[in-house]
């Protein structure tokens, strides 16, 4: 009977020894199976970021054209209006110009009827 129970305790050794790396390779898959959820969940959450990221460049790229649409109004509206502007400052440049000379030919004239005064009063004498 020795020979069996030697045998026996063999054989329970090594099933000891079996259940032991049975579970060592449980818990590693189990350790594997949560990395790779947390993993998942990661993925997840980046997809849902990537799809929230789509819709704001989407909502911002509608909003950029809206704002170009409007300052190409604007620039159509206001272009005629500031070519009469400019038109304006250049006719107030020309009156501004026509004036001086006024200006000048009146005290010109002045000084000639000022003149002409003296002379008459002179000759009054």
């Amino acid at each position: 009977m020795g020979a069996l129970e030697d045998a026996l305790g063999e054989a329970q050794r090594s099933n000891a020894q079996l259940h032991q790396e049975d579970l060592k390779k449980k818990k590693d898959l189990e350790a594997r199976l949560l990395r790779a959820e947390g993993e998942a969940k990661g993925f997840s959450a980046l997809q849902k970021e990537i799809t929230a990221l789509k819709e704001a460049t989407a909502l911002a790229s509608a909003d950029s054209e809206k704002w170009a649409r409007k300052a190409a109004e604007v620039e159509a509206k206001h272009g005629t209006a500031i070519a009469s502007l400019r038109r304006a400052e250049a006719n107030l440049e020309l009156a501004t110009s026509h004036s001086q000379e006024l200006e000048v030919e009146i005290s010109n004239l002045r000084a000639e009827v000022e003149a002409k005064d003296l002379r008459l009063a002179n000759l009054s004498r």
